[in-house]
């Protein structure tokens, strides 16, 4: 893992790139590692209270550990506190979530209050695929970008992954023009 990071940040530099937000799961060295390359970086340790699983080659499944996602989420939170004190200067956390159908409501909230708390950006991974936003329909009657106004976690310091297939509503429009604008 090391290796492969080295190796993309050398490309990145290489490319005039000179920040560089990275999600991904914490891994022992990352921070130092990142620190090393010279990037403005900020790190984006990525939890979540479920992990996808397919139970043949065409049934997507949730595998729930509401337990793990809080750990995770314990872990993500110390990792981004203590990124703040490293002696490069130039690393900054991110509450990274990882996808709006692998985490519960509770874990979506804590994770933007902790963000707000911090004044830290928050993202999620939302509506960026066809089976997503059909599990959430099927889950809770609505897709996930109403999902995500229902439990509270869309706001100006919410940055939003991929974000696809938007709905159609007008507050959609209007939150997507005026609030994305900020980001």
């Amino acid at each position: 893992r090391a290796a492969c990071a080295e190796f993309a940040y050398c490309e990145l530099l290489k490319s005039g790139v000179t920040s560089l937000v990275d999600i991904g799961p914490h891994w022992e060295g990352w921070a130092d590692r990142m620190a090393r390359s010279g990037l403005r970086s900020f790190l984006a340790p990525g939890y979540a209270s479920a992990r996808w699983k397919l139970e043949n080659d065409f049934d997507l499944k949730y595998e729930w550990d509401e337990a793990r996602g809080r750990q995770r989420f314990e872990a993500a939170l110390r990792f981004i506190d203590g990124l703040a004190k490293h002696p490069s200067g130039r690393l900054s956390g991110i509450v990274s979530p990882m996808q709006i159908d692998t985490c519960s409501a509770e874990l979506l909230r804590d994770s933007l209050a902790a963000a707000t708390d911090r004044k830290l950006p928050f993202t999620v991974h939302i509506a960026q695929g066809v089976t997503e936003v059909q599990e959430m329909i099927r889950r809770h009657g609505m897709t996930p970008l109403q999902w995500a106004a229902e439990i509270g976690i869309l706001g100006p310091t919410s940055v939003l992954g991929h974000a696809i297939f938007l709905d159609t509503h007008s507050w959609v429009k209007w939150w997507t023009k005026k609030d994305l604008a900020l980001i």
